[in-house]
């Protein structure tokens, strides 16, 4: 189930109109579809999943400014009964205007993400996982924050393909960027901006000590280290 409070929290406020949400309500169906088939291929059980109602875009600044849409993002945050929460956050854009194959495609990345932070914490005690200094970086780093869908999904996996086609340095996909302009930018729809830096990964370490891991999860973080390894 996906959790959508904040999308009618946000209709409360009248931040968003009702028939936004009612729109992300019949949409929602493609993305829990995505998920339960990641879930299947993976033999991994998604995080919490949620919608957030508005774009979320990350900005960049070397020696040019550049902004970067972000459909998703994995959240970390502390918790007393776990050590570590983990979450999955679509942006409403994602749901609302891409295509079942990009969904599909970012769904999987974010379940790359997910285990790779996972094996940080559990592995390294990682309190800090530092943002990139650049747009350029940033795509490099995004690959290298997320474990090979290699790794992860059964051999000859639809979804090895998948996001080697679509995520490879990045999502790739002008058609769900114009719609996203044209549809919820340009309506005046909520949009959050974030530097690089409100984006980093801080938790506390006492935290990180108490991290308990579900069992599928720690036997596919073992798998994965036993696979790299004869790699």
């Amino acid at each position: 189930m996906i959790d959508l409070t904040e999308v009618d929290r946000h209709v409360e406020l009248e931040l968003i109109p009702r028939s936004v949400a009612d729109e992300i309500r019949s949409r929602v169906g493609v993305l829990e579809r995505a998920i339960r088939d990641v879930e299947s291929a993976s033999g991994v059980p998604y995080p919490r999943a949620s919608v957030a109602p508005y774009l979320l875009v990350l900005m960049y600044s070397t020696d040019i400014s550049v902004e970067s849409n972000a459909y998703a993002r994995v959240i970390v945050g502390p918790s007393e009964e776990r050590g570590l929460e983990f979450a999955v956050e679509f942006m409403a854009p994602l749901v609302l205007y891409a295509s079942r194959r990009t969904v599909e495609a970012v769904a999987a990345h974010e379940l790359a993400h997910y285990l790779f932070y996972l094996r940080k914490f559990r592995d390294y005690g990682a309190a800090q996982l530092l943002p990139p200094e650049g747009y350029f970086e940033a795509l490099e780093v995004d690959e290298e924050m997320a474990i090979p869908p290699e790794l992860i999904f059964r051999p000859r996996s639809r979804f090895i393909r998948l996001l080697r086609e679509r995520m490879e340095l990045g999502l790739r996909d002008r058609a769900l960027d114009l719609r996203t302009e044209r549809r919820w930018v340009r309506r005046g729809l909520p949009v959050v901006r974030l530097t690089q830096y409100q984006n980093a990964v801080r938790i506390p370490v006492d935290y990180i000590a108490r991290l308990r891991i579900d069992e599928a999860v720690e036997r596919k973080l073992s798998a994965i280290g036993w696979r790299a390894a004869r790699r």
